[in-house]
């Protein structure tokens, strides 16, 4: 268990998230059942306050939701979807918010102070955008 949530939290990192991002969605994906933040936070050992940030996080990015427990003030946390719409929604936020704006600054910058390095850049990073909307319309059978 330790070497999956160890290479969630790569990952998330990798997606500029923090380590309890990947511990918390791992610690839920591997949950038979949802989790409070209480028992989100003696898995991870992250404080409550940390993993409630953290799970606010998931919940924006679509990939965690809440549901209240009858007859308790406690809210569970579950995944949602699946591991491909994780990827798919990682891939999508790396493309607008990363790739897309560094392209628009290449282009910004070209155009005021034009190198060979420059073009280089833009070239590979428009291969880059190109790569990932493929990845982004393959059908999976979601």
């Amino acid at each position: 268990m330790e070497e999956l949530l160890d290479q969630l939290e790569m990952i998330f990192r990798a997606r500029g998230l923090t380590a309890a991002h990947g511990r918390i969605f791992g610690a839920l994906l591997l949950s038979r059942k949802g989790l409070t933040q209480k028992e989100l936070s003696g898995i991870t050992t992250y404080s409550i306050p940390a993993v409630s940030l953290a799970l606010d996080d998931l919940m924006k990015l679509g990939l965690v939701k809440s549901q209240k427990i009858k007859g308790k003030r406690e809210k569970v946390y579950t995944i949602t979807g699946n591991l491909v719409k994780m990827f798919r929604t990682f891939l999508k936020n790396l493309k607008d918010r990363n790739v897309a704006p560094l392209l628009i600054s290449i282009k910004t910058i070209d155009k005021v102070s034009p190198t060979p390095g420059l073009k280089k850049l833009e070239k590979e990073v428009s291969r880059l955008d190109k790569y990932l909307e493929r990845l982004l319309n393959v059908d999976v059978g979601e």
